[in-house]
C-alpha cells in the first residue's frame, strides 16, 4: 500500500508541495506567484486561472500552519465503488486508486462519494476529474521529494495477497454460478477470484457484452460505441479465468439439488453449483396505458439493444416523445439532443418539474431552460391517457388527460423498472418487490445469494457493495452490508453538474431550509436539529462528498445553520499517530 502521510507538526506552510504538484500536472509553464495567494487567515490556491489548477488543491484552514491533503487511496475506496464507467480502479498490489480520463463518463459519482471532498471536476476540461495518483510513474511523488521540512512522507507497505488461501485439491474446487453480467455480477467475479484462486466461476447472462447501463445515452448521442461503455477491460473474463455463457436465459432454479436450468440457442441445459449468486437485474416498466403495450416504435431505455434502436429510429423520426422525466428519461433526452438533424423533441413530466425526486424547482428550472433553448418542448403536470396507432400498429399520437393529442412517431418510455423476480418462480426463494436478502446478501435458501436491481435496490454503488458482500460470504469469508444509503444522485446535463443527496423536500415545517447562490452556482441545505438531511449543489460541486458523509451518517454539527455552506473535511478530521488523516 502506497500513501502519503502528513506530519502536521513539521509543516511550515511553504506550499512547496503545491507548486510541485502544479509543475507535475500542468501542461504549460506559469508564473506561480500569480495564482498562489497567502494572507493572514488562510493559505489557498487561487483557481481563477483555470489553466494552473493543481491536483493537490484542497483548502484546509487552521489556527496554526496549513497542511496539504492529497488523495488517501482508501482501503475501500468509495470512488471506485460508485464509478459507472470503470475510470476509477484500485491496484490490489500498490493500493493506488487510479483515474483513467479516457473511460470517464463525467457522471461525478466519485466526486459525490469521496468523504474527504478531494475529487473535483477539472475546470479546464469541464468533464475530467482532478485526482492525485501519487505521481505513479515516479518512485517518489514530487510533493514528497520537494518538501523541505519532511512533513510529507511516502509510506509503502507490501500487501500480502491470498496469504490465507491454501492449496486446494481438485476435488475441493468450488463452482460459483453467477446469473447476470452487469455491475453486480462482474463485481462478484472479481471479488471471488481475489478470495478463491482455484474457484470455478461461471457467468450466465442474456447479455453478450459488458456495459454500463448508466451510460447508454452516450450510445444514443454517438459519443461512444458499445465497447466504449464497457466498465472493465475487454478481456476481463479471461483475466479472471472465468467462463461466460452468453445469450442464455435462466428458466428455473432447483435449490434442493443445487442446479439451474438455462436456455441457449433453443436448447435447455443444466448447470450444477456449490454457490449461486442471482444478479439478474430489472426490466423497464411499461404502464397500462391504452394501446401502449401493443404499439410499434415504442422503446424503453434499459439495455444496449434499446439504445441502438432508439438511436437508429431517431434518425428517421420527425416527432419524438419521451414519457417520464426521471433520470432515465432525462438521459434519453440528453442523448437525443446531441444527435444531428433529430426531429422535434417533447418531454412529458407528470410533476411540476423534471427530476422531481432529485431537484427542487430552482435547480430543475436551470435544466428546463437549457433544454428548451435546444428546441425541446416540456409538458409539466401532464399524464398520458391513451396511445393512438395507425393501420400498421405504429404509434402516431399520445392523448393526454386534458384532451390534447401529441403527434408522435417514436416514443421512449421511462416510467420505472421492476425487478426480474420471475427468474426465481417456483424455487422457494422469498420475494417482495425484489428478492429478499439479509445483511450477508443471503436469500432464504442455503448457498443462494442475490445482489443489485433484482433485490429492489436502484443505484450502482449499493449494487456494487451487495455483490462484494455476497461474493465474500460465498467464498467462506465474513462480510455484512454496512451502508444501504440510496438517496444520492449526480447528473450532468447540458454541461451543468448537479448533485442531490438525501431528502431535498422538507417533510414538515420543523425543518429549516437554506439556499446559497453565486452566479450560476446554487446550493440548498435542509436541516433539522443540527443534522443535515438534504443537500443540492449545482454548478460548483466541490467538496460535496463531505455532505454525503454528513447526511448518510446523520452527523450532528453544532451551529450547522450558520456555517452549512462553509463546511469542509477539515472540520471533521483527526490525525492518527502515524500522521494519517481520518474522520
Amino acid at each position: 500500500m502506497r500513501r502519503i502521510i502528513i506530519h502536521k507538526d513539521l509543516c511550515t506552510g511553504c506550499k512547496s508541495c503545491v507548486v510541485a504538484c502544479m509543475t507535475r500536472n500542468c501542461s504549460e509553464k506559469h508564473k506561480f506567484d500569480s495564482f498562489i495567494d497567502v494572507n493572514k487567515d488562510k493559505y489557498f490556491i487561487d483557481l481563477s486561472n483555470i489553466d494552473t489548477e493543481s491536483r493537490n488543491h484542497i483548502e484546509l484552514n487552521y489556527e496554526e500552519s496549513p497542511v496539504p491533503l492529497t488523495c488517501r487511496h482508501c482501503d475501500k475506496p468509495e470512488c471506485v465503488a460508485t464509478c459507472m464507467s470503470g475510470a476509477m480502479t484500485k491496484d490490489s498490489i500498490t493500493g493506488i486508486v487510479s483515474y483513467d480520463e479516457k473511460r470517464c463518463g463525467s457522471c461525478y459519482m466519485c466526486v459525490m462519494s469521496c468523504p474527504y471532498g478531494i475529487l473535483k471536476p477539472d475546470d479546464r476540461t469541464k468533464q475530467d476529474i482532478i485526482k492525485c495518483d501519487l505521481c505513479k510513474e515516479e518512485d517518489i511523488p514530487l510533493c514528497v521529494y520537494n518538501c523541505p521540512s519532511g512533513a510529507l512522507e511516502l509510506q509503502s507497505e507490501e500487501v500480502e495477497l491470498s496469504s490465507d488461501v491454501a492449496t486446494t485439491s481438485q476435488e475441493n474446487i468450488k463452482t460459483y454460478v453467477i446469473v447476470g453480467a452487469s455491475i453486480a455480477g462482474i463485481t462478484a467475479v472479481k471479488t471471488i477470484r481475489e478470495l478463491d484462486k482455484s474457484a470455478k466461476i461461471i457467468v450466465v447472462s442474456k447479455d453478450e457484452k459488458i456495459y454500463s447501463r448508466c451510460m447508454l445515452h452516450h450510445v444514443i448521442s454517438e459519443h461512444r460505441t458499445i465497447d466504449g461503455i464497457n466498465f472493465v477491460d475487454e478481456d476481463f473474463i479471461n483475466k479472471q479465468d472465468a467462463t461466460w455463457i452468453k445469450k442464455a436465459t435462466v428458466k428455473s432454479i432447483d435449490s434442493d439439488n443445487k442446479k439451474i436450468k438455462y436456455e441457449k440457442d433453443n436448447k435447455e441445459e443444466e448447470l450444477a453449483y456449490d454457490k449461486l449468486l442471482i444478479t439478474a437485474g430489472a426490466n423497464a416498466f411499461i404502464p397500462p396505458i391504452k394501446n401502449l403495450r401493443d404499439a410499434k416504435n415504442v422503446y424503453p431505455l434499459r439495455n444496449i439493444e434499446d439504445a441502438v434502436m432508439i438511436r437508429e429510429k431517431a434518425k428517421y423520426s420527425k416527432r419524438i416523445v419521451i414519457m417520464g422525466a426521471g433520470l432515465v428519461g432525462m438521459d434519453a433526452l440528453a442523448g437525443l439532443v446531441e444527435l444531428d438533424n433529430v426531429g422535434t423533441l417533447t418531454l412529458i413530466a407528470s410533476e411540476d418539474r423534471i427530476l422531481d425526486k432529485q431537484l427542487d424547482i430552482r435547480a430543475a428550472k436551470v435544466y428546463e431552460e437549457k433544454f428548451e433553448q435546444k428546441g425541446v418542448k416540456i409538458l409539466k403536470n401532464c399524464m398520458a391517457s391513451e396511445v393512438f396507432l395507425d393501420e400498421d400498429g405504429n404509434i402516431k399520437g399520445i392523448g393526454i388527460k386534458n384532451g390534447e393529442i401529441i403527434p408522435c412517431d417514436l416514443l421512449i418510455v421511462s416510467t420505472g423498472v421492476r425487478s426480474n423476480i420471475e427468474i426465481v418462480k417456483g424455487s422457494g426463494i422469498e420475494t417482495e418487490k425484489g428478492i429478499k436478502i439479509n445483511e450477508k446478501c443471503e436469500t432464504n435458501k442455503q448457498d443462494i445469494y442475490a445482489a443489485g436491481d433484482i433485490t429492489g435496490t436502484g443505484i450502482w454503488p449499493l449494487a456494487t457493495k451487495q455483490a462484494q458482500v455476497a461474493a465474500t460470504n460465498m467464498a467462506g469469508k465474513k462480510a455484512t452490508i454496512d451502508d444501504t444509503f440510496e438517496f444520492k444522485n449526480t447528473m450532468n446535463f447540458m454541461g451543468i453538474p448537479t448533485v442531490s443527496i438525501g431528502f431535498i423536500t422538507p417533510a414538515d415545517d420543523t425543518y429549516d431550509v437554506f439556499t446559497y447562490t453565486d452566479g450560476e452556482n446554487y446550493k440548498k441545505a435542509v436541516i433539522k436539529d443540527n443534522v443535515l438531511t438534504g443537500f443540492i449543489a449545482q454548478g460548483d460541486i466541490s467538496y460535496v462528498g463531505v455532505y454525503t458523509q454528513l447526511i448518510k451518517d446523520k452527523i450532528k454539527v453544532e451551529n450547522l445553520k450558520e456555517r452549512v455552506f462553509d463546511i469542509g473535511y477539515s472540520d471533521f478530521f483527526k490525525i492518527k499517530e502515524d500522521g494519517q488523516f481520518e474522520w
